[in-house]
């Protein structure tokens, strides 16, 4: 039976429902294996998450869409040579998800946009990035936060793996072009990106009176999440972990608009 430690629950047993349908309600899309890492893309009950791994271990799965009520659905896919495009349908209306996953280096993009089939108001929703342990336990992965930096432009979040495997990785949220969600909203990007584990990255902000206009599109998401092997001994080399992942995020082609 699932019995998660008492520590790790949040007032809505957000972890929990995210365990068990992780656990119990995968479906996977695709997958793309390289020589010692892989994607994999899979649909739960409320969410369609990216997953990154090394050869042995699932590492880091990462929210692309999220639906507080009903089952969301995936309807079509488009698969490109590195990455796809899904389109999805849920109870508080349509998703556009455009998943990017760099062949070289483990580095994930994913953007997405929610187009409300009623006036919808965003309140209380999780987290989109969780460190996982063996057999998909986000309760078993442990490791720590070293930084987290909130600015005009971005959130970012930098990271380490201790268990199922030794990574560093950063997490970084595009908070410009969110700027539609954030006007509509009435709400701001500070504080969105959470750093305690193991709930981490990029939630939207809430505001219970100003709501989602039905049949316009708004973007969601914008994040990205870089990964390495590497473990810092010391903080002259965190600094340089951190650099290292900031650039493969600003020099792929999938993220030149960061730079």
């Amino acid at each position: 039976m699932f019995n998660p430690d008492n520590r790790f629950m949040n007032k809505n047993g957000t972890l929990i429902s995210t365990q068990q349908e992780i656990l119990f309600d995968k479906k996977v899309i695709r997958t793309y294996p390289h020589q010692n890492f892989a994607y994999k893309v899979f649909s739960t009950t409320s969410s369609v998450w990216a997953l990154l791994k090394n050869t042995s271990d699932n590492l880091l799965v990462l929210r692309a869409a999220f639906t507080p009520v009903g089952r969301l659905a995936v309807k079509e896919s488009k698969i490109l040579p590195h990455g796809l495009n899904l389109s999805a349908e849920s109870a508080i209306g349509h998703f556009d998800i455009e998943l990017r996953f760099d062949p070289k280096l483990p580095l994930v993009h994913a953007k997405t946009f929610l187009t409300p089939c009623l006036k919808y108001k965003i309140t209380d929703w999780p987290k989109n990035l969780f460190p996982l342990g063996k057999n998909y336990d986000l309760f078993k992965a442990t490791g720590s936060v070293t930084d987290k930096r909130l600015e005009a432009r971005s959130g970012m979040l930098y990271a380490h793996l201790k268990r199922p495997h030794p990574a560093s990785f950063l997490y970084l949220e595009n908070f410009p072009s969110l700027a539609k969600f954030y006007k509509r909203t009435h709400t701001s990007p500070q504080e969105s990106v959470g750093d305690t584990w193991p709930q981490l990255g990029y939630s939207p902000p809430s505001n219970s009176k100003h709501a989602l206009s039905r049949s316009r599109k708004y973007p969601l998401y914008d994040s990205y999440l870089a990964l390495t092997y590497e473990v810092p001994s010391d903080s002259v080399q965190s600094r340089h972990l951190f650099s290292q992942l900031l650039g493969q995020i600003q020099k792929s082609p999938e993220f030149s608009h960061l730079n």
